[in-house]
Order: C-alpha cells, then structure tokens, then sequence
C-alpha cells in the first residue's frame, strides 16, 4: 500500500485512518485487507440516482415521513444490492428507527424484494415457488414488506421512465407498520413513490427533448 501511494508508512497510516473515521475505507483485521468503506458506497449510490431525483426524493420523503410518522429511506442498486442514499426522519418522534445513508441492505429485506420484483430479469430470484409468488404479488400490490424483531419495512418502486430507478421505504415498529397494502401508511407510501415517479419520468422526459426552464437566461 505504502509503495502503490508512494508515501511513507506513518502517512500512509494517518491518511488511512482519516478514511475509515469518514467512513470512505472499510478495514479488514482478519484478512489485513482495506475495501470500500459505505460512505464510498453511498456517494456512488448518490451519484447512480442522479441528483435531480435526490432532489425531488427529499420533499417527498420529508412529507412522507411526517405524515406516517415513521423513517423513509430511498434505496438504489448498486449492482449487487439496494444502497440507502437518503434518509428522512420525523420530526414529531423522540424515538424512530435508525436508518443509516451508504447501509447495503441484505437479501430478503423488503426494498431487496423490490428489486427482484421490478428488476432485470437478471435480478430476479427463481429458487423457489413460494418467493416466485411473493413475489408476483409484490409486483401486483407495488408494495414489499420485510419483519424482524419488533421492527417492519414497507417498500415501493419509483421509476423514471425508462424501468426501475429506485425504492422508497418507511421503517419502524412492527406495531405501527401494518403488513396490509391497503393500510393508511401503506397508502401514503405508494401515493408518494407513484408521484415521484411521475415527477422524475417527467423531468427525464424534458431533459430528452432539450427542454429548459422558464428561469434560464433567453438569448434574443
């Protein structure tokens, strides 16, 4: 590592413990081996969303998470697995689950299922008849749920026109968070990802066309 940089080691160790307390250096004790620390993961993620649709992603989710008052995250793929690339939390609780921006979520959570759900066929899980069929009724439904202990996830789709672009969650409580489509919270979830769909679909679609706004200097 010393060599590859071209530093001594003791700057090589300063520079190295700098970028795993950011987050940006993931270190190994068993294997001796640095990776790609989940803030890296994060500002990738950020970067494969796209910034309007970050943007936009926040007024939603800030509304969203007031409304239920419970934890939004939005959630990309990062070629392996959803990445958590913002999160927004209510202001009206003390206590709400702890969702952290540049986690990596594991197979089997409810934004994963999304992913398989409305995914590349490539993505798609087919082991078995019984995750074929929650599958089809995720994809039914435009809703997945994933329970732990004490804990529920909801998740949607958001796309941007051209297929599957990301996932918008809430998580908390199993208590607060019904496992019913049709809930009051599950609704609100699936109105704000169809509307931010709508919304990045459609400043995709403008950008397509060249179109610029009304606030941008006019030449004549």
């Amino acid at each position: 590592m010393c060599e590859g940089f071209g530093f001594g080691k003791t700057t090589t160790h300063r520079y190295a413990m700098s970028l795993r307390r950011a987050e940006l250096l993931k270190y190994d004790a068993s294997t001796n081996l640095y990776s790609v620390g989940p803030r890296a993961i994060s500002l990738a993620g950020a970067a494969v969303a796209g910034v309007p649709m970050l943007s936009a992603a926040a007024v939603y989710m800030r509304r969203l998470s007031e409304a239920v008052e419970e934890t939004v995250a939005l959630s990309v793929w990062d070629g392996e697995a959803p990445v958590v690339v913002h999160v927004a939390s209510p202001a009206s609780r003390t206590i709400h689950a702890a969702v952290r921006v540049g986690v990596r979520l594991a197979e089997g959570m409810a934004q994963y299922k999304v992913f398989h759900a409305f995914g590349p066929d490539d993505l798609r899980i087919k082991d078995s008849a019984a995750t074929r069929a929650e599958l089809e009724k995720v994809r039914d439904t435009e809703m997945a749920f994933a329970t732990g202990q004490g804990w529920r996830a909801a998740a949607c789709p958001v796309f941007d026109g051209r297929g599957l672009a990301a996932c918008l969650a809430i998580i908390g409580v199993a208590d607060r968070i019904s496992d019913d489509p049709e809930s009051q919270a599950c609704m609100a979830l699936r109105t704000a990802a169809r509307e931010l769909s709508e919304e990045i679909t459609l400043g995709l679609g403008l950008q397509t066309l060249g179109v610029v706004s009304s606030a941008s200097p006019t030449t004549g």
